[in-house]
C-alpha cells in the first residue's frame, strides 16, 4: 500500500460542478490524487465519468469550483478507443511517436514497446494489423514516450479478452510501481478493487460509505460524502488476502 501520512497532491479538486445548459452533471465534488497513487473512477452510464476525466484534463472548464495541477505538471490519456483510419498505413512506431513533441529515435521506441510487453519487431509493424489488447499495448506506449508524471486512462479496455485486461493491469499497476500516478476509468470492478489505492464512486456526486462493488450494483442508501470525510476499510473487509482500498466517496 503506497498512500503514507505524507500526501503529495498533484491534483486537487475542490467543490467542483459541471452544467451544461440546464443539465448538472457533475455537483460539488472534491478530491485530491496523490503522487505515485493507482486511482479507480466508477460508476453507472451517465453518471459524469467522462466530463470528470476531460476536465481534469482541462478540456471542459468547471462550472463552479476549482481544479488545480502543480506546476509542470505532464499528463497523458489513453482513451476508450483511438481511431486511426484503415485506408492509411501507419507502423507501430509512427503511432509510438505521435505522443512526443520531438523526433524520437527508434532505439527508444524499442525499449519503450518492450516495456509494454511487445519486442522490437512490432517497431515496423502496420498498427491496423495488431489485435485489440496489443493496440492498447502500443497507446500505453504512445504515452510513456513523453514521460507523464500521470496517464488518465478511459475504460481502455472494453471489447479486450479476460488474459488481455488481466495483462494489461499488470502492466500498469508494474508502472505505477515505477512512480508513474495512474487514474483509471472503469467498470471492471474487481480488478479496480485489487489495483487501487483510491477508488471514487461517481453518480453525479461522489458517494461514500459502501465497498465499490456494492456501489456498482446499485447500493446509493449511504449520503453523499462532506469534502473532509474520507472511509477507509481494512484489508478484510475488501476481498480476504487483498491489499486494503481506501474510498473517498463524496
Amino acid at each position: 500500500m503506497k498512500i503514507s501520512a505524507h500526501k503529495d497532491p498533484i491534483v486537487e479538486v475542490q467543490d467542483l460542478t459541471v452544467r451544461f445548459d440546464d443539465v448538472l452533471v457533475i455537483e460539488n465534488i472534491s478530491f485530491a490524487i496523490d503522487r505515485g497513487s493507482f486511482v479507480g473512477l466508477i460508476g453507472p452510464n451517465g453518471a459524469g465519468k467522462s466530463t470528470l476525466l476531460k476536465t481534469l484534463l482541462g478540456l471542459i472548464v468547471p462550472t463552479g469550483g476549482s481544479c488545480r495541477h502543480i506546476a509542470g505538471l505532464k499528463m497523458s490519456y489513453v482513451p476508450q478507443h483511438y481511431v486511426l483510419s484503415s485506408f492509411v498505413p501507419i507502423s507501430v512506431s509512427e503511432v509510438v511517436q505521435m505522443g512526443s513533441r520531438v523526433r524520437v529515435k527508434h532505439d527508444m521506441i524499442r525499449d519503450i514497446l518492450h516495456e509494454v510487453g511487445l519486442d522490437g519487431s512490432y517497431v515496423r509493424k502496420n498498427y491496423h494489423t495488431l489485435s485489440g489488447g496489443q493496440k492498447q499495448r502500443v497507446m500505453i506506449a504512445r504515452t510513456l514516450i513523453d514521460l507523464p508524471d500521470i496517464i488518465f486512462f478511459d475504460e481502455p479496455l472494453s471489447g479486450v479478452d479476460l488474459k488481455t485486461k488481466t495483462q494489461i493491469h499488470g502492466l500498469l499497476k508494474d508502472l505505477n510501481k515505477k512512480g508513474v500516478t495512474i487514474f483509471f476509468v472503469s467498470h471492471d470492478i474487481d480488478h479496480v478493487v485489487d489495483a487501487c489505492d483510491l477508488v471514487l464512486c461517481l453518480d453525479g456526486s461522489l458517494h461514500r460509505g459502501c465497498h465499490p462493488v456494492a456501489f456498482a450494483n446499485g447500493d446509493r442508501s449511504h449520503k453523499p460524502l462532506l469534502p473532509t470525510d474520507t472511509k477507509c476499510l481494512a484489508a478484510d473487509e475488501v476481498k480476504p488476502h487483498k491489499k486494503a482500498v481506501h474510498h473517498h466517496h463524496t
